[in-house]
């Protein structure tokens, strides 16, 4: 019964986190990919030696079982409600707006540029486990002034993150990502024309 319930629970996260886990690339691109010269055997790879600790099993089961120590600051986090913005930027101007984990607005010279927006609650390609947020986003969807890009970085959940992507998808010009990323955008509903990978 016990491995039946797990089982099922285990079934339901899955589904829950597979359409946040990206479109797989195919036709142009996946023609666009195959010609980097760092995709090879159906893969990215570095061209760069890497360094990595790994995950110890001590690490795992600290994030897994840890207290509070390790989950959360053990002193709250002050947040600033960012001032409304000026629709009509006089240019030249340049003003960085952090809002929360990964996300910047950055206005410049009478633009707008998101840098990996993420509004979600949680870090997690699933709505029921992962990193919840410590706070609110400071500013909400909604109240965003209309944006001219959105600049992906890379694509792990905590910085492409699948709600705000819909959320955003007609209400931003451009969306800059790496190449392989265009397929996710797509299968999110940002049109293609929109896509620059």
């Amino acid at each position: 019964m016990v491995g039946a319930a797990f089982a099922t629970v285990i079934l339901v996260l899955m589904v829950d986190a597979y359409s946040a886990l990206g479109s797989k690339p195919s036709g142009a691109h996946l023609d666009r990919i195959s010609r980097s010269p760092n995709y090879q055997d159906g893969r990215f790879r570095n061209t760069l030696p890497t360094v990595s600790d790994g995950l110890s099993w001590t690490t795992f089961r600290d994030f897994l079982l840890g207290g509070s120590d390790y989950r959360q600051p053990s002193v709250e986090i002050p947040v600033h409600t960012p001032a409304p913005h000026d629709p009509d930027l006089a240019a030249p101007s340049l003003r960085v707006t952090w809002l929360g984990h990964s996300t910047l607005l950055i206005e410049l010279d009478g633009s707008r540029i998101l840098l990996d927006p993420v509004w979600g609650p949680r870090a997690s390609p699933s709505r029921f486990v992962g990193s919840r947020r410590f706070y609110d986003p400071p500013l909400a969807l909604e109240d965003l002034p209309p944006i001219d890009a959105v600049v992906i970085s890379h694509d792990h959940y905590d910085h492409l993150d699948l709600p705000t992507v819909r959320a955003l998808a007609s209400r931003v010009r451009q969306w800059l990502v790496p190449l392989g990323l265009g397929a996710h955008l797509e299968g999110w509903g940002v049109q293609s024309d929109k896509i620059r990978e």
